[in-house]
């Protein structure tokens, strides 16, 4: 008796679910299937390997699959997943900033309470100086000690975002804002799975890139904006690490 091989085959308790099977049991990593049950997709069996069960790279059922809407904009993976539209995709990535940002404030709160305590002595200070007729000071985005702790919470707040990528795209395929708007993270390549070196790939062309002096924040603003004007609605992270965000279908 052999053991199949490794590949994606039905769920066989989630029948719109494709589910990867080690070559020994099956994973946790899944994605939701397009082809029929009767296009020739088989189910693992211990007595036998299974033949063209396998959802090959860039085939269906029916052969290679070149879908497209309007001028070479993919709507759709090589093997029928739908892509996500830009607009779910950035609403998506600004709830994950906002819980991104709450806990990086946790995780630095000494940093944090300071910026609180010098803020609220500066507010303090230029009512003073306002109900006195005497000019407010404007040297508090020069104060050595509120600087200090900015630079705590980014660090802090670019370590929590490398945490919240490897935990939620290793483990469910979507961060919890891909997830409140039914979205996927997956490799470009039908097969392939996410990997910690694919999300790391993924991270540094994203969170990380976007901390870079002087460049960041214009390279933030091309890389959200990328996936309106790119075929296969691809981010320059995505291209980055071969991935692309997913709607599948329920």
């Amino acid at each position: 008796m052999t053991s199949p091989a490794p590949g994606w085959y039905p769920d066989p308790h989630v029948p719109q679910q494709m589910r990867w099977w080690d070559g020994r049991a099956w994973t946790e990593d899944t994605y939701e299937r397009t082809i029929p049950l009767d296009a020739g997709l088989g189910t693992p069996s211990r007595t036998e390997h299974p033949t063209g069960s396998q959802v090959q790279r860039g085939t269906t059922a029916e052969g290679p699959r070149r879908s497209t809407v309007g001028a070479g904009t993919l709507a759709v993976t090589d093997d029928g997943v739908p892509l996500a539209g830009w607009g779910r995709r950035a609403v998506a990535r600004l709830l994950d900033g906002i819980v991104i940002s709450m806990l990086a404030l946790l995780v630095a709160l000494p940093a944090t309470a300071d910026v609180l305590d010098i803020l609220r002595r500066e507010l303090s200070e230029s009512l003073q100086a306002a109900q006195n007729g005497a000019k407010p000071s404007s040297t508090v985005l020069v104060n050595p000690q509120l600087v200090q702790a900015a630079g705590v919470i980014s660090l802090a707040r670019l370590l929590v975002s490398l945490a919240y990528d490897l935990v939620f795209l290793l483990w469910r395929q979507a961060t919890p804002g891909k997830l409140l708007l039914g979205l996927r993270v997956r490799r470009w390549t039908p097969g392939e799975r996410l990997s910690p070196t694919v999300v790391v790939r993924r991270w540094l062309a994203s969170e990380a890139a976007w901390t870079i002096p002087q460049v960041g924040t214009v390279y933030n603003l091309v890389d959200v904006l990328w996936p309106l004007r790119d075929a296969g609605r691809q981010a320059l992270h995505d291209k980055f690490a071969g991935t692309c965000v997913v709607r599948p279908q329920r």
